[in-house]
């Protein structure tokens, strides 16, 4: 449990980047639940673009700061 939290703390200052993770784990872990086709590697590949959106969320908002060059 302390590993997961050691691979999640950097990741608290960036809510852009959080939100959509956690919203895609939990969207992944609905869908392995209720369908037998939505295999665990289906999950881990979404939350896997979860991670992405919110990472590319993330640099749009840093780029469209004014006052930095």
């Amino acid at each position: 449990m302390e590993a997961l939290f050691e691979l999640f703390a950097p990741l608290i200052g960036y809510w852009r980047v959080m939100i959509p993770t956690l919203a895609a784990l939990l969207v992944a872990m609905i869908l392995v639940i209720f369908f037998d086709a939505f295999t665990g590697g289906y999950g881990m590949g979404l939350v896997l673009l979860g991670l992405g959106g919110g990472m590319l969320w993330e640099l749009g908002a840093s780029q469209s700061k004014p006052g930095q060059p």
